[in-house]
């Protein structure tokens, strides 16, 4: 009996052991859990906390651009006809306007006597300023509204007066150069899109409101994770795409050269990793695979063309035969920085195409609903050999 009574006793030992042992585990696996979703939410936290700073930069930007001048108003422009030496001499290209270089003002533009006549407007393109003939520079004096003198001291005393407000709302030019509309042009309704005219060198005149799109900049704090800068895919290609306001001559669409060049911009010192992604797969499976990557660390600031001589990157003030060549039609990048200084970091990123040194649309925005603003975004983290990205669209209002 006393037996059968301690194997009971033991037996039941047994069962509370195994009990216990299961409620253990139960609760092991939990914690494992509870850690494995924890890391998990910290990594989508960081993810998402880099998009939607990226996001007000981005937000801020375009709406400062889209709301620094006088919207769009046409009250002077380049003069019908002028008088010189008191002879009229008729306006013979119309309202040409003309940019020298990205540093010089525009210019109203005639040939008098044989010689180039040039009449420029000043900085903020609200009036004119000077003119020149036979390379002589004059100050142009108002005398009274819009009506415009000034005397050059050529071998026939020449001197020009004409009225500024000649051609006033006719040009469909806006005066300061400004229309606050999203746009490259200068009017404000669709239907009477009116380009600012190029020079010979394909410098063209275009509102700054599109800048926000074609300049990716951003702030990077010390002892941060490589972060992500810059990327391009089919997402990206395609909210530009949808984009009405990218549909210009004077820029271009991100995935239409294979050739384009990158101009850096950061005010410290900074590691930087370029890997090149395998399109297909990204499309097709939404998987990052590494094709190629690229390392480099400054010294201090950086500013110039990226180079690619046998794989070692460096920087030039100009471009040259070792330009980095991005092919943006056939190819994904991802561009990460790491700040190694001890101060924040600025950078700015931009692209020309190499032939024509024209600037892409590269920010991946879409501005051209009268209300909304859509604004796609993406990070990522490499954690060993894995990448783990998020991506998100976000909208804001005008």
């Amino acid at each position: 009996m006393k037996q059968n009574k301690k194997a009971s006793i033991l037996i039941y030992i047994l069962i509370l052991v195994i009990i216990t042992m299961f409620l253990w585990m139960i609760v092991f696996n939990n914690n494992s859990t509870l850690r494995y979703y924890k890391k998990i939410e910290n990594i989508d936290t960081i993810l998402l906390s880099t998009i939607y700073s990226k996001w007000k930069l981005a937000i801020k930007y375009t709406k400062e651009l889209n709301s620094n001048w006088n919207w769009y108003t046409d009250n002077f422009s380049c003069p019908n006809s002028v008088t010189m030496s008191w002879n009229v001499n008729i306006w013979i290209n119309n309202t040409s306007l003309y940019s020298p270089t990205s540093s010089q003002n525009a210019y109203c533009y005639w040939t008098y006597s044989w010689d180039d006549f040039l009449i420029f407007f000043d900085n903020d393109y609200a009036n004119f300023s000077w003119a020149i003939y036979k390379t002589e520079k004059e100050l142009l004096v108002d005398i009274w509204w819009l009506n415009f003198e000034t005397q050059f001291s050529d071998s026939d005393t020449t001197k020009i007066n004409f009225n500024g407000a000649g051609l006033g709302g006719i040009d469909s030019i806006d005066d300061d150069f400004n229309s606050d509309n999203y746009r490259t042009n200068s009017t404000w309704t669709v239907s009477s899109w009116t380009d600012y005219p190029d020079d010979n060198l394909w410098n063209a005149f275009e509102d700054d409101d599109v800048k926000a799109r074609k300049v990716n900049y951003s702030y990077i704090y010390p002892n941060s994770w490589l972060i992500n800068v810059f990327w391009n895919n089919y997402k990206t290609n395609k909210i530009i795409d949808e984009n009405t306001n990218n549909n210009d001559n004077i820029n271009v669409k991100i995935w239409n050269t294979s050739t384009w060049i990158l101009y850096f911009d950061v005010d410290e010192k900074i590691d930087l990793k370029i890997v090149k992604f395998d399109k297909n797969s990204f499309e097709n499976y939404w998987e990052l695979l590494e094709l190629e990557s690229y390392n480099y660390s400054s010294t201090g600031w950086e500013i110039g063309y990226l180079q690619n001589d046998s794989w070692v990157l460096s920087f030039s003030d100009n471009p040259t035969t070792n330009d980095f060549i991005f092919d943006f039609k056939n190819e994904d990048y991802w561009i990460f920085m790491e700040n190694t200084s001890t101060w924040t970091i600025l950078y700015r990123i931009q692209w020309y195409e190499k032939t024509t040194m024209k600037w892409i649309y590269l920010v991946p925005f879409d501005d051209s609903d009268d209300i909304i603003i859509k604004y796609l975004w993406a990070n990522i983290i490499k954690k060993g050999s894995d990448y783990i990205y998020k991506m998100l669209d976000i909208l804001d209002t005008k």
